[in-house]
């Protein structure tokens, strides 16, 4: 189980519980889409285990990246776009 936090700006943020990375990527995108956000205003992502870990990172365009800083080169651990996962 992972937990996905969904945030908009300064906002407090929302948890949700989820079974795999797929799914906080559409979960994401969903908090996304249902509140017009933007890249500068969609502040979550990060997913967490059920120790508080951070695990891994949900971007705007709901690739889920490793929970290192983003760097050139760095390949996402699961892409939406190669699987057809949509929000």
């Amino acid at each position: 189980m992972f937990f996905v936090e969904l945030k908009q700006g300064r906002k407090r943020s929302e948890w949700t519980a989820v079974p795999s990375l797929a799914d906080a990527s559409t979960e994401a995108r969903r908090f996304i889409v249902a509140r017009d956000l933007t890249m500068h205003t969609f502040t979550g992502g990060a997913v967490c285990d059920d120790s508080e870990k951070v695990v891994a990172r949900v971007s705007y365009n709901g690739k889920v990246w490793g929970p290192e800083p983003w760097h050139a080169g760095m390949m996402p651990v699961f892409d939406p776009f190669l699987v057809g996962v949509t929000a």
